[in-house]
């Protein structure tokens, strides 16, 4: 899996389809049925790596607020 791709995919989503003030889940920056192709392993360290690049500041307007009932980690489209 390539990271880094996965990455511009999200930004390019959030840029065009999430407004400030929206919450959402890092797997709800793309199609379903491209979220689910990937293996379970590749969605977790996708995920890990997301997190990773929000809490670091590399991708600016986005804030980690909460993780849901699901564990899942629950971000804010800051700016």
């Amino acid at each position: 899996m390539n990271h880094a791709k996965w990455l511009e995919q999200a930004r390019q989503y959030l840029d065009t389809n999430v407004k400030v003030g929206q919450t959402f889940e890092c797997k709800s920056l793309f199609p379903e049925h491209k979220w689910n192709q990937l293996t379970r392993g590749e969605r977790i360290s996708f995920g890990q790596y997301f997190a990773n690049e929000v809490k670091e500041g590399r991708i600016p307007g986005v804030i980690r607020i909460d993780r849901a009932k699901n564990n899942h980690s629950i971000y804010k489209k800051d700016n």
